[in-house]
Formats: structure tokens, C-alpha cells, sequence
């Protein structure tokens, strides 16, 4: 600031514009950004654009954040899934498991009846001798079994 130099701030004065009229025009002194002087040589206007910047980089950098905090909430969500997919999996495939553990249980009861049904055709069986002629005439695929008493 030069010694001749006076800074006049956050005054107003009005001057008598029309006299017949009464109308009077207000002038005001405003500081403008860029006449403020801070103690390490900067001026509010270039103080401002830096703040302003700053600002910007920081609501970029929480953007990036949330999209990458959403990713991992989508990520999550489909791991819940593929997780909930994989319990019906193997909720199937018990199923399937019990309901081939009770097609065993079935067919040891078969087999069991199937022997039993042997052991007493082969006692009834026990005073005749077995003959096997294959290959009839009349059906060569098939096979005949006859009994014959010893």
C-alpha cells in the first residue's frame, strides 16, 4: 500500500441524485477478494480457488469411496446369494440322498424276500434234478427249464 493511499471498507454514503424527486443513489465501498492481503503474501481470492479445489478433490475422492463401498455391498449381496443357492444345493441334494437311502432299504427288503423265496424253492427242489435245454426250435432265444424227478 503507497502512503497516499487510504482503504476505505464497509461504508455507504448517498448523494442527492434528483432534488425535485427526492431520490438519492447510496454508494457503498465493498472489499473485493483479491485486495485482502494475508500475513504469508496470498490474497482471499487465490486462498479461495485453493480451498475450492481442495474441495473438489475431496467430494471426488468420497465419490470413489462410495462407488467403491456400494461394489462391495453389490459383491456381498451376491455372495449372500450364492451362498443362499449353494444351502439349496445341498438341501437338494440331501434330499436326493435320503431318497436314495430309501430305495436301498427297499431293496434289501427285496433281496431279503428274494432269498428267503429261494432257500424254499430249493428245498422244495431238492428230490428233482435240473435240466437246462436252450435254444428251441420254436424260440431260439429262449431258454427252458424243466424238472425232472431223480
Amino acid at each position: 500500500m503507497s502512503d497516499r493511499e487510504r482503504i476505505v471498507t464497509g461504508q455507504k454514503y448517498r448523494i442527492l441524485s434528483d432534488f425535485a424527486s427526492k431520490i438519492w443513489d447510496r454508494i457503498s465501498f465493498w472489499t473485493k477478494a483479491s485486495d485482502v492481503e494475508l500475513d504469508n503474501g496470498d490474497n482471499i481470492q487465490h486462498y479461495s480457488e485453493s480451498v475450492n479445489d481442495s474441495l473438489d478433490s475431496i467430494n471426488t475422492t468420497l465419490a470413489s469411496h462410495g462407488q467403491t463401498i456400494s461394489s462391495q455391498g453389490s459383491t456381498i449381496t451376491s455372495q449372500g446369494s450364492t451362498i443362499t443357492s449353494q444351502g439349496q444345493t445341498i438341501t437338494s441334494q440331501g434330499q436326493a440322498i435320503s431318497g436314495i437311502n430309501q430305495s436301498i432299504t427297499s431293496l434289501s427288503g427285496r433281496i431279503n424276500t428274494n432269498a428267503t423265496n429261494i432257500s424254499t424253492l430249493s428245498g422244495k427242489l431238492n428230490g428233482f434234478t435240473l435240466m437246462k435245454v436252450s435254444s428251441l426250435p420254436s424260440s431260439p432265444n429262449a431258454s427252458t427249464i424243466y424238472f425232472i424227478p431223480k
